[in-house]
């Protein structure tokens, strides 16, 4: 009897202590959905695709809601105007974002996707001068060469499927062996060879990161059992960043030494920059001096390219082919704009591919309809009101771009593809924070230049060759995941006829 008391009073307390934990938001008049003792309110992504969640959460809450992820109160952003503030204007209170993954494996923690402060500032200007202009003219002639392979890949595909096939994996795979052989002078033909450890590796990053793994999504609402998560979950997916790591350690260590022997000193990727360039810092006497990454930065910084970009970069494209093949006046246009603007020329170049600005509309609007990157989070890093709104230190900020891009005060008629939406007329008509396909302010997307120059690099190159058609089995419309970037759930299956002439 005196056990079920004991029981009794004790389930009370918790039950009160845990109820306590969601009075933070109610306490800062966010408007938010009852939450679950103990779960919060993700009970309401079960079953369902969690942008769908957001999207009806912003309907009913309005532009700035909060919810809570197990115990941890979050507070949601939709509002352009907010959107400014907390990415631009006040960016030091909100410098540090969350994993995109709850584990970390050696070196991961020194990305550039994981610092913050000082360290990061450092990092980022040494980063950022893989992607300048001067940067993505001296890569494009094996950009091109890659991309010559997928189109003689895709002509064996053609021939043997003439009624169609699946796309989507030959893009993850030609997405690989472009970055890896332009960004590290590795030539990789993960194309032909899925035993390529890079494409290993991101086969398993992809399972670590899906959000319908259950065993990240505990780590993500009991932190404290991150590492036994890890552990069971995060085997194989250690094994392949270790593999990746040595790989990646030989391809640094072969360029540190040809960088002894070459006086130059020029050659033209993304290691040789990341070896060579220094960043200002002070020394213990608070002086001004310059300084190299050490050899677990630059580690690091390679991981985070694979990971952060690759992903992306593919299921941008596939998307954008999915609509090219599912909107075919849409697709003319763009043929007919090549035509014009290489004149019957074989040569690629960087400013033909800066000069196609119909394609540049059709790839904005293909990302408003399916976000890539839902979303984009930080960190509050000290208490701050703005507009009226209290963010505490510590709390995560989410904001979903994807629920902006269905707005239809910000885009009318949402349901309908329309490039001409996103015309320089058009776009100088809305707030420069209602269309944040890679986010925006100091921590942008550091290499979006290189991320859009694979994806139209890689359409023109199968628009020069082929027309693309829907098949029988391209599913309209078509079903998307999480991974923890959108993509296509079962694929893109089209169909492609060869051209008579290119132009």
């Amino acid at each position: 009897m005196l056990f079920l008391i004991v029981l009794s009073i004790a389930a009370v307390i918790l039950y009160r202590k845990l109820k306590s934990k969601y009075r933070l938001l109610d306490e800062l008049n966010i408007n938010h959905p009852k939450p679950v003792p103990l779960f919060g309110n993700v009970g309401e992504f079960k079953d369902k695709c969690p942008l769908d969640v957001f999207k009806a959460w912003r309907n009913v809450y309005g532009k700035v809601f909060g919810f809570y992820e197990g115990l941890r109160p979050s507070i949601v952003v939709c509002d352009p105007v907010l959107i400014q503030q907390i990415l631009v204007k006040q960016f030091d209170k909100f410098q540090s974002r969350p994993l995109c993954t709850p584990f970390q494996n050696r070196y991961e923690e020194l990305g550039i996707l994981n610092t913050h402060g000082e360290l990061w500032k450092q990092q980022r200007h040494v980063v950022a001068t893989c992607f300048n202009t001067t940067s993505m003219n001296q890569m494009i002639q094996k950009m091109i060469f890659k991309s010559n392979n997928l189109v003689e890949k895709l002509g064996k595909e053609s021939t043997a499927s003439p009624d169609g096939f699946e796309i989507a994996e030959l893009l993850d795979r030609h997405m690989l062996d472009i970055f890896a052989y332009s960004a590290f002078d590795y030539d990789s033909d993960s194309l032909n060879n899925t035993e390529e450890i890079m494409y290993k590796y991101m086969v398993e990053f992809s399972k670590v990161a899906n959000t319908e793994n259950p065993v990240p999504g505990i780590a993500r609402l009991f932190p404290a059992l991150t590492p036994l998560c890890q552990y069971l979950a995060g085997g194989k997916f250690r094994d392949a960043h270790e593999t990746q790591l040595k790989q990646l350690t030989q391809l640094v260590e072969k360029e540190r030494t040809e960088l002894l022997n070459d006086e130059s000193n020029e050659k033209p990727n993304i290691i040789r920059k990341l070896l060579r360039t220094t960043a200002s810092c002070k020394d213990e006497n608070n002086n001004t001096c310059k300084r190299y990454l050490s050899n677990e930065e630059v580690l690091a910084q390679l991981t985070s390219m694979v990971t952060g970009g690759l992903d992306a970069a593919a299921a941008v494209t596939s998307f954008l082919v999915y609509c090219l093949a599912m909107y075919p006046d849409i697709q003319h246009k763009v043929q007919d704009e090549m035509k014009e603007v290489f004149q019957n020329d074989d040569e690629i170049t960087l400013d033909k591919l800066s000069s196609l600005p119909y394609l540049d509309m059709v790839l904005n609007e293909t990302q408003r309809f399916y976000p890539v990157t839902p979303g984009v989070a930080r960190y509050c890093t000290e208490d701050v009101t703005i507009d009226g709104i209290q963010f505490k230190q510590g709390m995560p900020i989410k904001i979903m771009t994807c629920v902006m891009n269905q707005d239809k005060e910000i885009f009318p008629e949402p349901d309908k593809f329309i490039p001409e939406r996103f015309s320089k007329q058009e776009s100088e008509k809305r707030h420069p924070m209602s269309w944040l396909p890679f986010g925006a302010g100091p921590k942008m997307c550091v290499g979006v230049k290189l991320g859009l120059l694979k994806c139209k690099l890689t359409v023109v190159q199968i628009l020069r060759n082929y027309h693309i058609e829907t098949s029988s089995e391209t599913e309209i419309p078509i079903k998307t995941k999480l991974h923890p970037i959108l993509a296509p759930k079962n694929g893109v299956h089209i169909k492609l006829v060869p051209r008579i002439s290119k132009y």
